[in-house]
């Protein structure tokens, strides 16, 4: 609440002073605010001013859910195709009928991040140019949050921890760890075998 009130004056007065000097500067800037919350109800609960949400609340645009403007996924998967396929160095172009069908069934409850999060998935595991079916990994869950990968991390080793982290998790059911990683059972199996992986140690 302290930083706010800095905020709104900062917002009314489009002034500010650096740290230490008594000076004002005068701002020339565009603040454009976005929130996931229900603002109203931090205003409600106190948690939010109103003079400063009324400062910010200018000309509010509402977003809706990814499930209700289906007709965006088209252009933000190809745009996360080309992110993806640069990242891991992967050359993958397009994505097959049935995998879009797919996508564009599915209702997002994670909106335009979770949509992300599945094509990077789907661009790690693609071994054609093309994204397929069997690649779209449509977590059950929360399998898309299985690891976090760091800027260090191969993609070879990502894709290694990714099934030893399921198979940690579901005890070595190879059918329970095919449904979380969104592969099928022989994909899985391939798998296991390239990276020389023992089911046997992951089995309660």
């Amino acid at each position: 609440l302290d930083m706010q009130t800095r905020l709104l004056r900062v917002v009314q007065e489009k002034k500010i002073e650096r740290l230490g000097s008594k000076n004002s500067v005068d701002l020339n800037v565009r603040i454009i605010a976005a929130t996931n919350e229900n603002i109203s109800k931090k205003v409600e609960s106190g948690a939010f001013r109103l003079d400063l949400f009324h400062r910010l609340a200018v000309i509010p645009i509402e977003m809706p859910p990814l499930q209700e403007h289906k007709e965006d996924i088209l252009p933000l998967m190809n745009h996360f195709i080309e992110k993806y396929s640069e990242q891991y160095k992967k050359d993958v172009t397009g994505i097959d009928a049935d995998a879009f069908k797919k996508l564009e069934d599915y209702n997002y409850p994670g909106n335009v991040r979770e949509l992300g999060n599945i094509i990077e998935k789907a661009v790690i595991f693609c071994e054609t140019t093309v994204v397929m079916k069997d690649d779209i990994h449509i977590p059950e869950s929360n399998a898309g949050n299985l690891l976090n990968m760091s800027n260090n991390t191969s993609l070879p080793e990502f894709e290694k921890q990714m099934i030893v982290n399921a198979l940690r998790k579901h005890g070595g059911l190879l059918i329970k760890v095919a449904q979380t990683l969104g592969i099928t059972y022989k994909t899985l199996q391939y798998r296991l075998k390239k990276y020389k992986i023992d089911k046997n140690l992951y089995k309660i």
